[in-house]
């Protein structure tokens, strides 16, 4: 910049040559030149425009070099509306102004876009003491702001949507949220499978019908199987107007809700794309979070609803034939219940030995067969020993024995349908395989497929019956067949819930790792803002240094505010960085005498006791095990909060007391209170009841934190002038 500055033709413009310019333009402009924090200077009745090497990127692909020397109602058109009467102001009063997390709607890279900034005007004096520019230190807080209202609104999300197990109440949920944040989603439709097709549940607003059909075409070019593959598309033609921005919105995305270890979508997310921010990747990843948790969501409804419509249906049915299964429920095993239906079947029709089983769909090799019982079967042991004693052996460890393979009479029964009589079994075309070495001969044979419905849910094998089996023998057992069925359906509606609830466990783990991602973007956040502020910091302690006193007294105010607000924002991101590292693998339990602890603590904020006037004292505290680190911050929360809210006179006392297998500590103030309602509200992150006491809100709210990473509870009781009484406690066994 310092060349570009240097090659401009400075006599074109009001300002003449520069080294005809007034020694405080010299002055400004070698202060910015030399610095690394971003600055532009307005110098001129004009506010001709001046800036350095870290300012550059704020003016983006448009500005820079074309606007260098220009005016700024020329250079910045689009926002002179906001920043020329506080330039002007500058100019005309020679008073510092500055703001914080601006909005400017800025035309800087070929697009109208949503940009933040933290900025502050300053005059800039002549020798005669007359204002004849501004000078600005600037700071970009468009990622911070932008990430900070997803945080919030992914956390929103996800505290709204899992209060209900209906699916349309919680497609609704996820809508009314997406409703309240059109900034980053203007419009939003959510589809749904229905069997083999798309179908829409639901929209934000009233959609075209061209966007936003009733149903979604699989073949259509915008459904993308997954995240990856999702393209934004173009819809100005459907005319969607941003309320928010009040500017037309120009791409869309239809994305898969997909949770995490799905192998098929629940549905598609149809999204507008925020018309006043780039498609890029942090876009794309706060996209690919928000269907994650929706696709959670709106999975554990469904689980819910699945579960709920089994369990009914199955309560219903035992009803229906209480008296029938009441002799087989008392044997408490599927084995059991099978053998006496099996015994049954074969006094009937007079048969010499035969089986039952429960058919399991979904195998390695398709349909299975699990029997559950067999009777009158001669194995010769020494024939085939080993598949005799596997046999054995299933039945002692699994109840069953399982049969793959259905190339057989009774698998084509299974397979057909139908009840299966073979009187020649050895010659008969319907049987493919042959019986296993040892197997007992058979003579005849009869497999009776059970049915639920018209579903094949098992099957029963009968042989040798003399003479031979006919349509009478299945008749005979109809009745017998419509228990069984019961007994069949009920173990295959037990594996098909123990499924679901292991599906559902896999949901809630998934939801886990989503918030878990939320809390990891927030440690990266925090982390990654420290060396800016460290920056900023050092260029303030720096121009405090070699400033003061002379350029005046509101200048030396700013630079005041300037480094405050620099301290506030510290803490605001040392409490969130606190916040997301509690509960990290690198934690470690130890004893920690908490008489110490507190003492140490005390001492630590002596100052600030002394100067409010405090009386701190404690009962005698008990050696727990806990982290010892976290429960100095926990004390120090505590404490700090107790002596920012005091009275004129504040006393503080706290206490332990051992219950049957916790600790129970309590801290009380004689401070200011609060209404006993807001009781869980205090402990909410970013959660301050008097909006102008210092602080960033999140005290409590890691205390939360701290005590609930210990395996243990916090509350508060209060009353508005009464003062207010913290308790927590801390597991004698620590859980972790």
């Amino acid at each position: 910049m310092r060349d570009l500055i240097l090659q401009k033709d400075w006599s074109k413009t009001e300002l003449g040559p520069i080294d005809s310019w007034p020694s405080v333009f010299q002055t400004a402009l070698g202060i910015a030149l030399n610095s690394k924090f971003p600055m532009v200077l307005w110098f001129g009745e004009n506010l001709l425009m001046l800036y350095n090497d870290a300012w550059r990127p704020i003016a983006g692909q448009t500005k820079h070099p074309h606007f260098l020397g220009e005016p700024c109602e020329t250079a910045w058109a689009e926002i002179w509306d906001v920043v020329g009467p506080m330039l002007k102001g500058v100019m005309e009063s020679g008073t510092a102004t500055w703001v914080h997390d601006q909005l400017l709607v800025l035309n800087r890279n070929n697009y109208i876009e949503e940009a933040y900034f933290t900025y502050s005007y300053s005059p800039i004096y002549d020798e005669a003491g007359v204002v004849k520019g501004v000078f600005t230190a600037v700071t970009e807080t468009t990622h911070q702001v932008i990430t900070n209202r997803r945080i919030a609104f992914l956390r929103e999300l996800a505290e709204k949507v899992f209060e209900t197990d209906s699916v349309d109440e919680t497609v609704q949920s996820i809508l009314k949220v997406l409703n309240d944040n059109r900034k980053d989603v203007p419009f939003a439709a959510i589809y749904l499978r229905d069997n083999d097709r798309m179908v829409l549940r639901g929209s934000t607003e009233p959609l075209p019908e061209a966007l936003a059909p009733h149903t979604l075409p699989f073949d259509d070019t915008k459904v993308a199987s997954t995240f990856a593959n999702a393209q934004p598309f173009e819809i100005t033609e459907h005319g969607m107007l941003s309320s928010v921005w009040d500017q037309a919105v120009e791409h869309a995305l239809l994305l898969p809700l997909s949770a995490v270890g799905q192998s098929e979508e629940v549905g598609y997310l149809l999204v507008g794309l925020n018309p006043r921010r780039s498609f890029g990747d942090p876009y794309q990843s706060f996209l690919e979070i928000l269907t994650g948790q929706i696709a959670s969501a709106i999975n554990s409804a469904l689980d819910a609803s699945r579960l709920r419509f089994l369990v009914e249906k199955r309560t219903e049915e035992l009803q229906d034939i209480g008296n029938i299964l009441n002799s087989f429920v008392d044997t408490g095993s599927f084995r059991e219940a099978s053998t006496k239906i099996l015994r049954r079947a074969l006094d009937e029709t007079q048969s010499e030995y035969g089986f039952c089983g429960a058919t399991v769909p979904g195998g390695p090799q398709g349909t299975t067969l699990r029997v559950f019982a067999d009777l009158g079967f001669t194995w010769s042991e020494t024939t085939n020993r080993e598949l005799y004693e596997k046999i054995i052996a299933d039945y002692d460890t699994r109840g069953y024995v399982e049969f793959p393979q259905l190339d057989n009479l009774f698998g084509w029964a299974i397979t057909n349908g139908k009840p299966m009589i073979a009187n020649s079994p050895s010659s008969d075309s319907r049987r493919s395989g042959r019986q296993p070495a040892g197997h007992p001969p058979t003579h005849s044979f009869m497999a009776l497929p059970v049915f639920k419905g018209e579903q094949v849910v098992g099957v029963m094998g009968l042989a040798n019956k003399q003479g031979g089996y006919s349509e009478a023998d299945v008749k005979a057992l109809e009745s017998l067949l419509k228990t069984t069925s019961v007994i069949f359906d009920s173990y295959r509606r037990l594996q098909n819930e123990n499924k679901i609830i292991q599906e559902r466990i896999v949901a809630e783990d998934n939801l886990r790792r989503a918030n878990q991602a939320l809390i990891d973007l927030a440690y990266s956040v925090s982390h990654e803002l420290q060396e800016p502020l460290t920056s900023m910091r050092g260029d303030l302690s720096l121009l405090a240094a070699r400033y003061r006193d002379r350029l005046g007294a509101d200048a030396d105010q700013f630079i005041q505010d300037a480094v405050k607000a620099n301290v506030k924002i510290n803490w605001m991101i040392d409490d969130l960085w606190t916040y997301a590292r509690i509960d990290r693998p690198h934690l470690v339990f130890s004893e920690v005498a908490m008489n110490k602890l507190f003492d140490d603590e005390v001492k630590s904020m002596q100052n600030f006791i002394e100067e409010k006037k405090a009386t701190v004292l404690r009962t005698d505290l008990p050696t727990v095990m806990a982290e010892p680190k976290e429960l100095v911050i926990l004390l120090q929360k505590l404490l700090d909060n107790a002596l920012k809210f005091s009275g004129a006179e504040p006393e503080i006392d706290f206490t332990a007391t051992q219950l049957v297998d916790e600790w129970l500590f309590c801290m009380t103030d004689n401070g200011i209170g609060f209404m006993q309602t807001e009781a869980r509200e205090i402990f909410k992150m970013f959660r301050k009841l008097d909006r102008n006491s210092e602080g960033t809100g999140m005290g409590l709210a890691i205390a939360k934190r701290i005590v609930e990473f210990h395996g243990g509870r916090i509350w508060a009781e209060s009353e508005p002038g009464h003062g207010t009484k913290f308790y927590f406690t801390l597991p004698l066994v620590p859980i972790r």
